[in-house]
């Protein structure tokens, strides 16, 4: 069953090229969905796919991807959007 994550990283997320990262992994795990800076040091993700493949890209954000330093990680379960693949949104 597809679901929807709606997902906010909250610490050193920004400037540390999070977003490219977020967007190569979710297009490895063959996830659809978007990632975008939200300021306050806050970047946003909506990525939809099957649970147990948005546990392990949870997992991978858990890692600290890159030089990022999470300090919080917020998830939600929402209605899932019609997204035909994972991009960046500016």
């Amino acid at each position: 069953m597809t679901i929807q994550w709606d997902i906010i990283l909250t610490g050193h997320v920004q400037d540390v090229g999070m977003r490219l990262m977020v967007r190569e992994m979710a297009q490895k795990m063959k996830l659809s969905g978007t990632v975008y800076n939200a300021g306050n040091n806050n970047v946003k993700i909506h990525v939809v796919g099957t649970e147990s493949i948005l546990k392990d890209f949870k997992k991978w954000l858990v890692s600290n991807p890159g030089s990022s330093r999470i300090e919080d990680i917020v998830v939600r379960e929402s209605k899932p959007g019609t997204f035909d693949d994972f991009s960046i949104t500016y």
